[in-house]
């Protein structure tokens, strides 16, 4: 089933989210979503895009204890999903798991400007792990985050300037040239 709808999108993913109702799998994945043996929750966050159901408590899995339902469930995020579940999604960017913290940059990197706000605050705290959401920030462009990006770029930390100049390289407005030119 899960190989079958990563294919399927607009009218035919909704014809299977259906017959997936009518059939009772739906229920299946609630259940799984919900049990103690993680790989149960792991079966559940794969096909989590297939239920509707607003029982389903999607912010679980994205908490979850262990790290593979964390990054299963993130990876599953559908592009119309991603943007409701930016907070989660940004606290994983700090995850000591490596899966879940790339499960969460791409799954933001879906959301795309949806998600900007948030990786502004996220940038501009002072108490958080930067460097992956620089590296989000690498991958959008996006000219609101040219600021937050300079400041990265004058840090102590070598890897920090180091990603702060590549975002800004990657032409997130003219003013992001004339920030590299002062830099070198």
């Amino acid at each position: 089933l899960q190989s079958l709808a990563v294919d399927f999108d607009g009218s035919a993913r909704q014809r299977l989210r259906q017959l997936v109702r009518t059939t009772g799998l739906e229920r299946f994945i609630i259940r799984r979503s919900r049990r103690r043996n993680w790989r149960m929750r792991v079966q559940a966050a794969q096909l989590q895009y297939l239920v509707l159901h607003p029982d389903f408590d999607r912010v679980k899995l994205l908490t979850d204890k262990h790290h593979l339902v964390r990054a299963r469930t993130a990876e599953s995020l559908t592009p119309e999903q991603t943007p409701k579940f930016i907070d989660e999604l940004m606290t994983m960017l700090s995850d000591m798991s490596p899966a879940a913290r790339f499960a969460a940059q791409q799954s933001l990197l879906q959301a795309g400007p949806a998600c900007v706000p948030k990786l502004l605050l996220h940038l501009q705290s002072p108490d958080t792990d930067v460097l992956q959401a620089l590296e989000v920030a690498a991958n959008l462009a996006d000219p609101r985050l040219i600021d937050v990006l300079d400041t990265h770029a004058q840090s102590s930390d070598p890897k920090i300037r180091e990603m702060a100049a590549k975002a800004l390289g990657n032409g997130a407005g003219d003013d992001s040239i004339q920030m590299l030119h002062r830099l070198v």
